[in-house]
């Protein structure tokens, strides 16, 4: 039972400093995976299970070479910042597999980019017939940017000509039955406000609701945690 509980805590103190390098290491880690950043998520991997796996190995152990790895990605980051050759040496240049319709043969080889995984990708897209693509271009994680042909791409206000009025983010206020109170601050109300609002929509309490969004028009939706037919 004690071997258990060590394995427990050791588990707990690594998965807290991933946590904490991986916040580090900043969101594209996430986000964007570049040859050079899956190097070091795989590594990473690899280096806390050594401890883990073998609780005679001191946890510190494992911390120095995560550590290490993730200062050397940061520094990576920033002297790809300053050098547009460094980071294309590390991460790679953007790629234009088709042009005014055209596929480029030779960059597909290049890029071992068969015939099957573009069209894949064109239709994920959004895009059924490579005729009607002006631009494809495989950027450095391996996603593909579509630029369809003007005759192709859908027609948009100002195609029209039409006005349209600000758009902005919604304020999140409720958030599974909790005030975001820097929310409200950020939308110039307060609590006494989200009380009125939500009296009028029928709640007594913010727990009773899962969300409720303001828009910038001045529009709040509120959407129950119980089931209902619609929001309110």
């Amino acid at each position: 039972m004690r071997g258990l509980l060590l394995v427990a805590a050791r588990s707990m103190v690594m998965y807290a400093f991933l946590l904490l390098v991986m916040r580090l290491a900043g969101k594209r880690e996430l986000g964007q995976v570049s040859p050079f950043d899956f190097v070091v998520v795989v590594l990473i991997g690899e280096l806390a299970a050594i401890p883990l796996q073998d609780h005679r190995i001191p946890l510190l152990e494992g911390f120095v070479p995560i550590g290490t790895i993730i200062f050397a990605q940061v520094v990576t980051a920033y002297l790809s910042l300053w050098s547009n050759r460094f980071r294309a040496w590390i991460s790679g240049r953007p790629t234009v597999l088709i042009s005014g319709g055209t596929i480029d043969v030779e960059a597909l080889r290049r890029h071992r980019f068969n015939v099957s995984d573009l069209l894949s990708k064109l239709r994920q897209q959004g895009a059924y017939n490579v005729a009607d693509v002006e631009f494809a271009i495989l950027e450095d994680t391996g996603h593909l940017s579509v630029i369809l042909k003007s005759q192709r791409r859908p027609v948009t206000p100002a195609d029209l000509k039409l006005s349209t009025g600000y758009e902005g983010l919604p304020f999140t206020l409720i958030l599974d039955g909790r005030v975001d109170y820097h929310a409200l601050a950020a939308a110039g109300l307060d609590y006494t406000w989200l009380l009125q609002r939500l009296q009028e929509k029928g709640f007594q309490k913010p727990r009773e609701v899962l969300l409720a969004t303001l828009e910038t028009d001045g529009q709040t939706h509120f959407y129950p945690r119980a089931p209902r037919s619609s929001p309110r």
